[in-house]
């Protein structure tokens, strides 16, 4: 790889080695056959509004006392219908982000439009008091690679390294993009320094980029949680039967009904054994706990 070509007036550009960081699609990576075509299982799609409001009211309601101060809401569970989703609120100084994101194929399968599923998001009883006399100021939309440690692809070639969601680092086990995005970068730039201090930009000299990679946060946290996204894909009721069971549980146990104790306990062992099996739900959380070793 000697540059990249465009139709700009000028021409193509050259250089002595490309860092391509243009996104989960990438086709700068596609072309070299760094990366395999990705499939819908393997990718998100964001759906964001950036709502303004006053910080005063920011504050007010989100129990924020400085500027230095702020606060995330994420949300799953059974609201989502089955869907591999998160929905999100963050607390800016006069301005909210809230968002849905859905994988892929399950917008396919469910024949969901994501503006139609953010709007649902926003009238829910719990969410809409909390964004109520906002305006919003805009709408974005975003792919999120979803796929984890073994979605990253080879991470260099001769003139050429890929970064960021290019590569696709994403943390989705802890919500984590950028900062994944920031360090590859920094790692690629010091191996760019690196070679052009010898002059060699060979695969061989730039192989020291997915080393640092591999030395870093980065793949060893993606490693850690390597196997969690193909478990969320074969057991989607992680996500919405043991989310309800645990909804349910907790407004029985703080509901005031005049219902003892001991008796809403009881019963929610009883609806636990109906529901999963006790055999079952050893089996749930041995398979966790093994997927996160």
């Amino acid at each position: 790889v000697v540059g990249i070509r465009t139709d700009r007036p000028d021409g193509d550009l050259y250089c002595d080695c490309v860092i391509a960081a243009d996104g989960v699609n990438s086709f700068l990576a596609k072309s070299l056959g760094l990366r395999e075509k990705i499939t819908p299982n393997k990718v998100a799609v964001a759906v964001k509004e950036i709502i303004g409001l006053p910080e005063n009211v920011i504050n007010d309601r989100f129990g924020v006392s400085s500027d230095s101060e702020g606060v995330t809401i994420e949300i799953t569970g059974p609201f989502f219908e089955g869907m591999e989703s998160m929905g999100f609120i963050y607390t800016n100084k006069d301005s909210l982000s809230i968002g849905v994101g859905t994988i892929i194929e399950d917008i396919i399968e469910h024949k969901v439009n994501p503006n139609d599923l953010i709007e649902k998001f926003k009238a829910h009883p719990a969410i809409a008091p909390l964004i109520a006399g906002g305006e919003t100021k805009e709408y974005l939309a975003h792919m999120i690679p979803e796929g984890g440690y073994y979605a990253v692809p080879k991470l260099y070639t001769d003139g050429f390294m890929v970064v960021g969601d290019a590569a696709m680092l994403v943390n989705s086990v802890n919500r984590e993009g950028s900062n994944l995005a920031i360090e590859s970068g920094k790692l690629a730039a010091q191996t760019y320094l690196e070679a052009k201090d010898k002059n060699d930009f060979s695969a061989k000299a730039l192989s020291a980029y997915q080393t640092k990679m591999e030395e870093s946060f980065v793949l060893k946290d993606l490693k850690m949680y390597r196997n969690l996204p193909n478990l969320l894909e074969e057991k989607r009721y992680l996500l919405t039967k043991y989310p309800q069971l645990i909804i349910d549980s907790m407004y029985s146990i703080y509901n005031v009904d005049g219902v003892p104790k001991p008796d809403k306990i009881k019963n929610i062992k009883d609806k636990l054994k109906k529901e999963f099996g006790y055999w079952n739900l050893a089996k749930d959380m041995f398979t966790l706990w093994r997927k996160l070793r």
